[in-house]
């Protein structure tokens, strides 16, 4: 699969998240619970090309390493995502 431009990436990812490398998604999956932030990754090889997968753990960022072109920590909160009712 063909990997992503900068504005394509920035469109997936939203505008208030960031890049992460995996090392520091890693570190960041290894914070205590109700402090983890979310890490979500976006693959472009493997049988699951095009897809993107939340990394709940570092067991999930060894799972996915070789697949993942990018991950991102999730910049939404719930108050974001949860709109008025």
């Amino acid at each position: 699969m063909e990997t992503l431009s900068s504005n394509e990436i920035e469109k997936v990812i939203g505008p208030r998240s960031a890049l992460v490398a995996l090392s520091d998604a890693r570190i960041a999956l290894g914070v205590a619970s109700g402090d983890r932030p979310r890490v979500y990754a976006y693959l472009s090889r493997g049988e699951s090309a095009g897809q993107i997968v939340k990394l709940s753990s570092a067991h999930y960022v060894d799972k996915y390493a070789d697949f993942i072109e990018f991950a991102w920590v999730s910049g939404a909160t719930v108050a974001d995502l949860v709109g008025p009712a």
